[in-house]
């Protein structure tokens, strides 16, 4: 997510009473009025023409990336999951109105004037698309990172606003290094420069707990998103306990709404804890599940919008032996599926085949995706929708190319069924 500063504000009228006169939620978009609109806002497909597949091989290879950087197919359960965060960040600024006085304390750190804002959590397997789906319904129905108000109903307003934060949680789990990557990131979005002129690492905990509060409060953050929630289970002891206590009292004395998302892993470590457990369900427990099976609605709208998108010379159709191939490989993960029908299209290409099958499929799976193999075999093994927190951990974020490495030995040998 980038941040972009606006320059002409557009203040929308509210329906709700409790809403109205607040220039931190008048500048939000309207929510979004129908699930059409919220499809249309979140869906991403790459640029693409069919006279791109007389390109030459080199073209063609950068070309099948483009699906991994611009490619997103919304389902019903995105949507579901687009009105619950979006609506998180309205609430969360009432009590917080910098044209109030309460609003006005809370925003320098004292008085009272809003209640405990909401804790929600976002869980699935690695690799289910986490990160992706937040990124969309922020950038796509809240907009930008930051907005620079200067003028409210007639009368000079000067307020810095960030409606969304996201901090990834560091891998160390290390405290002093989550508040400064909270610090940072507030300074990225609103040019702020908290962390060189207040503090460093050789600050105790505490005092940056207070500089990262402050930031939070003074540039009207709306939604505080904490990433690779998982990661805080890597905490050493005290450092651990601390950061699941940080997290639970971040609402309660800054009042900003705040989304984890992780894996399974977050979901326990949370779980341990009564009373981050109880107020995670009350903000929303949200979980991005996989498809079914290869009969799932929603895993043929995404093989049949991602079959679109071929480079090849030539593409076949997308039959069921090819969506029951890519189910069988994938197990509906699109952190597996979609970096799989990449480099099956590249070794098309390379091998001069120009179309992908269910047989090469099942060949750059076995050739390219070995890492993945131990975590893809338990899920395929283990009971229906149980025991997936035990292998989330062995899936990597990194993907495979048909060109690097030991995979060499495959190029040139074309699989049995190649046309």
């Amino acid at each position: 997510m980038t941040s972009s500063a606006q320059v002409s504000l557009t203040y929308h009228p509210q329906v709700l009473s409790e809403f109205r006169n607040n220039p931190l939620i008048e500048v939000l978009p309207p929510p979004p009025s129908s699930d059409a609109a919220v499809r249309a806002a979140l869906d991403r497909a790459p640029a693409f023409s069919e006279d791109e597949r007389g390109l030459d091989n080199a073209q063609r290879r950068l070309m099948c990336g483009r699906l991994k950087r611009d490619f997103f197919v919304t389902s019903m359960q995105h949507v579901s999951m687009a009105y619950r965060i979006t609506e998180l960040i309205p609430a969360g600024y009432l009590g917080r109105n910098p044209l109030q006085a309460k609003g006005r304390g809370l925003q320098h750190g004292f008085g009272e004037g809003a209640a405990e804002s909401a804790l929600s959590m976002l869980i699935s397997l690695s690799g289910s698309g986490k990160t992706t789906t937040v990124s969309n319904i922020l950038t796509g129905l809240i907009g930008p990172q930051q907005i620079l108000h200067t003028l409210y109903q007639g009368v000079p307003f000067h307020q810095m606003q960030v409606p969304y934060l996201k901090v990834i949680c560091p891998a160390s789990g290390d405290i002093k290094h989550f508040f400064k990557a909270a610090i940072d990131a507030v300074d990225d979005v609103a040019g702020t420069n908290y962390w060189e002129l207040e503090c460093d690492l050789r600050s105790p905990p505490g005092e940056l707990q207070q500089v990262m509060e402050q930031a939070l409060r003074a540039q009207n953050v709306g939604l505080f998103w904490m990433d690779e929630c998982q990661n805080l289970a890597l905490g050493l002891g005290s450092d651990r306990d601390r950061l699941v206590e940080t997290v639970v009292q971040l609402r309660e004395t800054v009042k900003v709404p705040i989304l984890l998302s992780g894996t399974y892993r977050a979901a326990k470590m949370f779980d341990g804890v009564l009373a981050a457990g109880r107020r995670a369900v009350e903000g929303g427990y949200l979980e991005l599940n996989r498809p079914a099976g290869p009969e799932d609605v929603r895993w043929r709208e995404f093989c049949e919008q991602m079959w679109r998108y071929q480079w090849v010379r030539k593409p076949g159709p997308l039959d069921e032996p090819i969506i029951a191939t890519l189910w069988e490989l994938s197990q509906g993960v699109p952190g597996i599926v979609l970096p799989l029908f990449i480099q099956a299209q590249k070794a098309a290409i390379d091998l001069q085949i120009e179309r992908v099958t269910a047989g090469l499929l099942k060949r750059v799976y076995r050739e390219l995706f070995v890492p993945v193999h131990a975590a893809l075999n338990a899920l395929r093994s283990g009971p229906k929708g149980s025991g997936i927190e035990r292998y989330e951990d062995l899936l990597p974020k990194k993907t495979f190319d048909w060109k690097s490495g030991d995979n060499e030995g495959l190029r040139g040998r074309k699989p049995k069924d190649a046309p």
